[in-house]
């Protein structure tokens, strides 16, 4: 499998944070000091917080430099760190991954199925996942298909992780699951946006978004 390498990742980062500075960022630094929110993304439990901003504002760096720009040095940072609260609320959901489940649960885990199958579904399309693909790793004395068959899903992912780039199996179950928690569970998207929007005051913001699928930055 082709895995995206940390040199591509950060190349894509250096350039769009570049462009993002474009639009709050004038050529001189503003008289005002203005306030830069980092949000990272999922799959970051057990990180050093620290090192994670340092990172981020050294890519930023970059690519203010990359587009002719230098980052204000009167430049207000914020980072906050949700990852060991989110991998925490997974440790508690007890929810394994999709692969794991072999037999049907009670109905969290039903409705959790179902909203793989539609991510599944839908990440096929955008990959361009062609049904030969899928077929290629559907059990054939299974005969039905569909999302209400699982082994048909799990042929889905398998595709993906066979022929889209950078999308393995494991990474793109675990960020549907991580996904699942926060969009269904109102504790876990409250207290993790609880911990981004302490940091937003009136002071004029611009934020930094990083909701990665399948690894982190």
């Amino acid at each position: 499998m082709i895995t995206m390498s940390m040199l591509d990742r950060r190349e894509m980062l250096k350039f769009s944070w570049a462009a993002a500075l474009a639009t709050v960022l004038p050529r001189s630094a503003r008289a005002t000091p203005l306030k830069l929110l980092f949000v990272h993304g999922r799959g970051q439990g057990g990180s050093n917080p620290i090192d994670l901003k340092t990172t981020w504002l050294n890519t930023l760096n970059e690519g203010a430099a990359a587009s002719g720009r230098t980052v204000p040095g009167n430049l207000e940072i914020a980072f906050p760190f949700y990852g060991d609260v989110l991998d925490e609320f997974v440790r508690q959901s007890q929810l394994p991954l999709p692969s794991e489940i072999h037999s049907r649960g009670d109905a969290s885990q039903e409705d959790f199925l179902e909203f793989q199958a539609d991510m599944a579904k839908e990440i096929r399309l955008r990959a361009g996942i062609t049904d030969e693909q899928i077929n290629e790793e559907f059990d054939p004395t299974t005969r039905e298909r569909g999302p209400e068959n699982w082994e048909w899903v799990q042929a889905i992912i398998r595709a993906i992780d066979r022929h889209a780039t950078g999308l393995s199996q494991r990474s793109l179950e675990t960020f549907m699951r991580d996904v699942y928690l926060y969009t269904t569970n109102f504790v876990v998207k409250d207290t993790i946006d609880a911990v981004v929007t302490k940091e937003l005051t009136r002071q004029p913001t611009a934020r930094a978004f990083r909701f990665n699928c399948c690894s982190a930055v």
